[in-house]
């Protein structure tokens, strides 16, 4: 009867937790919108020449959540519900490997239960909420297993839901849905070691492999980095009664192998496939560029005053961020009154536990804040240069959360001697205003020349905000010593809704859902040739003004990555990962022109393109904000719509055609250099690597003229019919991307690249059917080894089900 009751309590507690969050999402949930920021497309074209209903964005900084996560996710439900596995994103890029960009998340079963039955549009919301409460569930039982008591394990998880870190990224799926895991491969590992039962370790391994499918590997990775850290620290300050040391490490050894392992088995099909598109964008060749910016300590710890003022360089919800401050990058603000308890932990008593947070919570602060930490860390491991060191403020907050469960599980527990933490609390709260007062000046100092009173202008509510909670902070053991530890720790409670709520809640942006990419026009028109494939491409010509509201758009036209929403092909693309090869080609034909590509991160956009560089891209329609016809002969001119400029480009060519002549180069750069060349016309011959070997049909070719005819069966699949006369190269606009395999009359033969990252077939006379297949060896073996470690980590969880004794007290405490 008492473990019910026990168990009856801890459940009305994970309750409170949702209907915190619930709260929190309020804004989503009470008005039936949409977590998505639907106003950014209210300044694009074509829905900026219409009028709108938001004319001003709430967040730019959260931008991304519609212009990559929202098209990806979309592309991947249309796909699934067509009985489809979307390896491939033909809509971008000029065609581009959809799986292996792990931010899609394609193989993430639980997103993909609530987008099937919400939708995309909602279920953003529904998914959000239930990982935040993954998150907070986590963190309790963690802080439960660590031995404090309810109070204690909830404020910690709340501060874990509701830290700075989690608000900022809450609209980026792939970086919550990961982040949610984090407690449970800690709590999978310690279970296994304390109880000295390896079967334990399956929980934290099917945590670490939902990480590594949900969205974000630097997260995934960051996480595993963490556990290996516990590990160390376990083998070396963990204790247990009766066991020597050997075993005891033996045991932290097999618990952490288990979930490394187990864990990297279930995500492999991700890992093998992202891992070979990593090796084949320009990415790569940015490892190690991030030595260059390790800071020295006091220029490295400035940004990070937003510990006790988070808005000391403003707020985009707020419009007032300052110029050159990386808001998201380097955010990691978990609460003062979070902080005040982790202080609180630390002071008395001591253990194990509290110390490997503590010093987790140090070191993933000097590396995200690039000190010369990090520098060594970057030394030992180059690769670690591609991913952003900031992202490590998840540990962060995570650890200050654990410290802070700790600490009000320490005020809970005061019992009859409350007033031995009264004069902690104001040692305390003494050393967090001098913190507060040093990153303060580190900050002045290193960003902006400025006066006083231009500070105090500035910063006047930040500092009142700081030094109340201060106050506040301080007079919570004395609300202890004179109502007791209950009211103590019920004002803790108040004042944390206070600190990180009311920061966070107006965060985000909740927008009607009919303003996310509602139909269009323009798209239409585009969209009404339903010929055979071809691809859209539009540049930027200035910023235009929309006559009926009066704003300023900035020109651009269906963001990179939008088309994918429509189904429309676009040459262009936003990711942290796409083809170099396809980036080179491009590069290449925009310097011969001098008008430049336009390559920044992850974004690959073009200006006033090269005709050649359209023609080898089977562009069709060209789009453009401002008239260019008068300079560009090439382009028909057919109608401005919605403030957008469409126009036909007359000597396109299709998906699949035919060449005589082919020019045959050996590298890389000599292939460039032909295709540069004066004179060259794809059109009119092809630039092969190899000399070609001409395909013999079974099939007489028939009667008339030869024709040449292609058509999408799907995402994954290409079908084309040739009836070819005269020896020929057929040429496929489509990109030349390892895993593409060509069937001939149903018998798989090889292509050739072609015209540097295409493809290519000879083929003498006859009729062809000639499929193109997306099926890379990486996902068949990926899938593989996922499938044996699922099965694998079902039969241990069946075995700890059936094994499982009564729960035992932990020996961390």
């Amino acid at each position: 009867m008492g473990l019910r009751v026990e168990r009856k309590k801890d459940l009305i507690c994970v309750a409170a937790l949702f209907l915190a969050a619930y709260v929190f999402l309020g804004n989503v949930f009470f008005f039936g919108r949409t977590l998505l920021p639907a106003d950014v497309l209210q300044f694009q074209l074509p829905w900026g020449g219409a009028p709108a209903a938001e004319t001003e964005f709430h967040n730019s900084l959260i931008s991304d959540a519609i212009l990559q996560s929202y098209p990806w996710r979309e592309h991947s439900l249309r796909s699934l519900r067509q009985g489809v596995v979307p390896l491939w994103n033909p809509y971008q890029f000029s065609g581009a490997p959809h799986a292996a960009n792990a931010q899609s998340g394609i193989f993430y079963p639980p997103a993909h239960v609530v987008f099937s039955i919400m939708g995309v549009k909602h279920g953003l919301g529904v998914a959000a909420l239930l990982h935040m409460w993954l998150a907070g569930i986590g963190v309790f039982l963690l802080l439960r297993l660590f031995g404090a008591g309810r109070a204690g394990a909830v404020f910690g998880a709340m501060a874990f839901m509701f830290s700075g870190w989690f608000v900022v990224w809450l609209s980026r799926p792939e970086f919550i849905y990961t982040a949610a895991w984090l407690p449970f491969m800690f709590l999978g590992y310690c279970l296994a070691v304390e109880r000295g039962r390896a079967r334990y370790a399956v929980i934290g391994a099917a945590a670490f492999g939902m990480q590594l499918l949900a969205g974000h590997l630097q997260m995934a990775f960051y996480s595993a980095m963490a556990l290996a850290l516990l590990f160390v620290f376990q083998a070396i300050f963990g204790r247990a009664a009766s066991a020597p040391a050997w075993k005891r490490i033996s045991a932290s050894a097999l618990a952490f192998a288990i979930i490394m392992g187990l864990g990297a088995g279930i995500g492999a099909v991700q890992l093998s496939i992202s891992y070979e598109l990593f090796t084949l964008s320009p990415r790569l060749e940015s490892a190690g560029a991030e030595s260059g910016v390790v800071m020295g300590f006091a220029r490295s710890l400035a940004p990070y005053v937003h510990l006790v003022l988070p808005d000391f360089f403003g707020n985009p919800a707020q419009h007032n961020i300052w110029k050159g401050y990386s808001y998201a990058e380097t955010f990691a603000y978990c609460g003062i009154i979070p902080v005040f308890f982790a202080g609180l932990a630390l002071v008395r008593p001591r253990n194990a536990a509290r110390m490997f947070f503590a010093a987790l919570a140090v070191f993933s602060l000097l590396i995200a804040a690039r000190t010369p930490v990090y520098g060594l860390l970057l030394h030992a491991f180059p690769t670690i240069g591609v991913f952003s060191a900031g992202r490590f403020g998840l540990l962060f907050c995570f650890a200050m959360a654990m410290l802070s469960g700790f600490g009000v599980d320490a005020l809970a527990r005061t019992g009859q001697r409350p007033a031995r933490f009264q004069g902690s609390g104001l040692w305390i709260c003494a050393m967090l205003c001098v913190v507060a007062g040093i990153l303060l000046l580190s900050a002045i100092g290193t960003y902006e020349a400025i006066g006083w009173k231009t500070l105090w202008r500035m910063q006047a509510h930040g500092l009142i905000r700081f030094l109340v909670f201060m106050a506040l902070c301080a007079a919570i053991p004395a609300v202890c010593v004179r109502l007791g530890a209950t009211w103590a720790v019920a004002l803790s409670f108040v004042l944390l809704m206070c600190d990180l709520l009311a920061w966070g809640v107006g965060f985000n942006t909740a927008s009607d859902s009919k303003l996310v990419f509602p139909r269009s026009g323009f798209v239409d028109a585009v969209k009404a040739d339903h010929g055979e494939p071809y691809r859209f491409h539009a540049f930027m010509t200035g910023s235009v003004r929309n006559e009926i509201t009066g704003q300023i758009m900035n020109g651009n036209i269906l963001e990179p990555n939008s088309a994918t929403v429509f189904e429309l092909e676009d040459t262009r693309g936003y990711d942290s990962l796409f083809y170099n090869r396809y980036r080179d080609l491009v590069r290449a034909f925009q310097e011969r022109r001098a008008a430049g590509s336009f390559v920044e991160g992850a974004w690959l956009s073009f200006t006033a393109p090269d005709a050649t560089l359209l023609k080898l891209l089977n562009v069709k329609y060209v789009a453009t904000s401002r008239p260019v016809h008068q300079y560009r002969p090439e382009l028909e001119y057919l109608d401005d719509i919605e403030g957008v400029n469409l126009y036909r480009f007359k000597p396109y060519l299709p998906r699949a055609y035919a060449v005589k002549n082919y020019e045959v180069a050996g590298n890389d750069k000599e292939i460039l250099g032909r295709m540069l060349a004066p004179g060259f016309d794809p059109g009119v011959s092809v630039v092969l690597r190899k000399p070609p070997e001409f395909i013999r049909s079974h099939s007489a070719p028939r009667r008339g003229k030869q024709w040449i005819r292609s058509n999408r069966k799907s995402v994954n699949e290409t079908h084309i019919q040739a009836n070819i006369l005269e020896p020929s190269i057929l040429v496929i606009s489509e990109i030349d991307y390892p895993g593409w395999r060509m069937q001939v009359q149903g018998k798989e033969i090889p292509y050739q690249q072609a015209n540097y990252c295409f493809r290519a077939v000879a083929l003498a006379p006859g009729y062809y059917e000639i499929r193109f297949l997306f099926r890379p060896d990486s996902a068949r073996r990926g899938m593989a080894i996922s499938m044996a470690a699922l099965m694998c980590a079902l039969g241990m969880a069946l075995l700890m089900i059936v094994k499982t004794a009564r729960p035992e007290n932990s020996k961390l405490r």
